[in-house]
This record gives C-alpha cells, structure tokens and sequence, in this order.
C-alpha cells in the first residue's frame, strides 16, 4: 500500500462529500460580501502574521477567498471549478478528492508562516485541479472566454510554462508559494509525468533511429561512394570476381580493378 492509499484509507471516514460545490458556495458568498463591503472580505485572506495575533478564523476561511475580482471571469472560473472538480471527485471517489486538497490547503498554510507578512494564495484548489483533470483528459476541449477552442493539455502546458517562468525569475516568497501551490499535484502525479516524459523520449529515440535507417543507403558504390540514396536512377551491382562481393555502380562494374585476399 502507497503512504497516499494509507492516507486515503485513513481520512474515508471524515471525507466531505461535494467538496467543490461547498467551496464554491464559499467564493461566491465571499465574492458577493466583497461586493457590498470589501474590508469584510479582505478578513478571509490568510495573512500569517494576522493568524499569529490572533484571526484564527483566517486559516479556515482561506481557500473560500475569491481572488478574481471580475464578474465574468468569476463567473467562469466558478463553472470551470465546479465541472472539474465534480469531474475529479466522481473518478476518484470523495475520500481521495478529499486528500488531493488537503494535501495542497496544509501545505499551502505551513508555506504560508515563512513569509508570514505575506498574503497566501489558494491557488492550489484551481490550478492543481486543473492540472490533475488535464493528466486524465488531455484532449477535452476548453472554450477560452467561451469562444477560443484548446485542448487541456495544452492549457496545462501554458500553465506550467508560466508557473515555470514565475518559479524561476519570481522572488523567494513567490517561489515558496507556487511551490506550496504545486505541491498536491506533484505529489499525487510526479511519477506519472516522469514516466511519460521518459516514454517520450524513447518514443523520440526510436523514430530517430527508425529515421536514420530510412536514410541509410543500402548500395553504395566502392569506387565513387554514390549510392541508392544519392542518386536513386543508378543501377548497382556486385562482383563476384573481388573478395567480399563489393558494390559498384554500373559506370565502375566494369572499370574497377578486382579486390582479391591475396592483394
């Protein structure tokens, strides 16, 4: 048994059924509060050095913060997460579902007091989401603000492209984030895409090499070095009268001075 199957067998019991509609239901609560009063809504970001003197509530309230602050994109990211996530919890079963966020809330929230100045992003209910959903339907297509048509996978390729970027020229805290962000993701799928990019690079080995045979010759004269490849309307022959039965071409069959062992 997996340490995650032993962690999953373990959480079955406590496990929250309709995780993502809950969640959702807690952005767009929060998303409306904000609407009416933005200071309200600003007390369920989780800033850890606030947590420390005292707003406790904070840690809990955190991943029901709305970042997006346009209706329209609100609105879409809201139906997105909601396809996705009933999506991922049919396939793994809620205990699973469960973890997979657990996982990236406890190390979003440790992360989180490295920094605790700093305001930590929830960024690992919809991205790393997103990125499990893309591993088992790399071909599902998205609309772009309802118009544009892409594939998952290529959407997580970007995403990941610009996670990369970010990861890489960001700050400390920017990187401590998107690594606490990643984390679920990485853990539950780390093998999986080792695994593919190695199979994709044998995939990539082997059509070279099928590549460098298709363009290997397969006569090829010993006197002038043209082959079939080269000069694919030139006839080929073999001398039976030079030790190794040579090629030649048809100009040098007859014009070529005979390889014997004793020479």
């Amino acid at each position: 048994m997996s340490p995650l199957d032993w962690l999953e067998k373990r959480i079955r019991p406590i496990a929250i059924p309709y995780l993502t509609q809950i969640i959702i239901a807690g952005q767009v609560a929060c998303f409306v509060i904000r609407e009416v009063n933005p200071l309200a809504a600003d007390r369920a970001v989780l800033i850890p050095q606030l947590v420390l003197d005292g707003e406790y509530w904070r840690v809990i309230s955190f991943p029901f913060h709305a970042f997006a602050e346009n209706i329209f994109l609100f609105l879409i990211g809201m139906w997105a997460l909601y396809f996705i996530g009933s999506t991922l919890e049919s396939l793994w079963g809620t205990s699973r579902y469960n973890l997979y966020l657990l996982v990236g809330y406890l190390v979003s929230v440790a992360a989180g007091f490295i920094y605790p100045d700093r305001v930590v992003s929830n960024m690992f209910i919809g991205t790393s989401v997103f990125l499990a959903f893309a591993v088992y339907f790399p071909e599902m297509v998205f609309r772009i603000f309802l118009i544009v048509p892409v594939k998952a996978k290529w959407c997580a390729a970007l995403t990941l492209g610009i996670l990369s970027i970010n990861f890489i020229t960001g700050e400390a805290p920017a990187r401590v984030s998107i690594a606490a962000g990643m984390a679920n993701f990485l853990l539950f799928f780390g093998s999986t895409i080792v695994g593919r990019l190695r199979k994709a690079q044998r995939t990539a080995t082997d059509q070279a090499i099928r590549h460098r045979e298709s363009q290997r010759a397969f006569h090829e004269c010993a006197m002038c070095g043209r082959t079939d490849k080269t000069n694919p309307n030139l006839e080929f022959r073999y001398c039976s009268k030079c030790s190794g039965n040579p090629c030649y071409c048809e100009d040098h069959i007859g014009e070529h001075p005979h390889v014997t062992d004793a020479a």
